[in-house]
């Protein structure tokens, strides 16, 4: 895996990749879908799972060459989790 944001989401949200990356291996691992809003200009799913260490991460992704790129990734919200969200 490869994170396209990086630095973007560890300054910002305070996860790191390889935790980012931890929630692909989550067994109960939550998928919301596609990206629909603000349409972005290449196809972005996005998941809900747990690092190791039990923290609720939602991470944006997108797929380029069979490897999954991480776009974002953020301590999940409620509305991320009850896909409720507006923005």
């Amino acid at each position: 895996m490869v994170s396209g944001n990086e630095s973007k989401s560890q300054q910002k949200h305070g996860i790191t990749t390889s935790e980012a990356e931890e929630v692909f291996y989550d067994k109960d691992i939550l998928p919301l879908g596609i990206q629909v809003q603000p349409l972005p200009n290449e196809i972005r799913f996005g998941v809900i799972g747990k690092s190791a260490n039990d923290k609720i991460l939602f991470v944006s992704f997108t797929i380029r060459d069979l490897k999954i790129i991480i776009i974002s990734t953020r301590k999940a919200s409620k509305c991320r989790i009850s896909s409720k969200c507006t923005t």
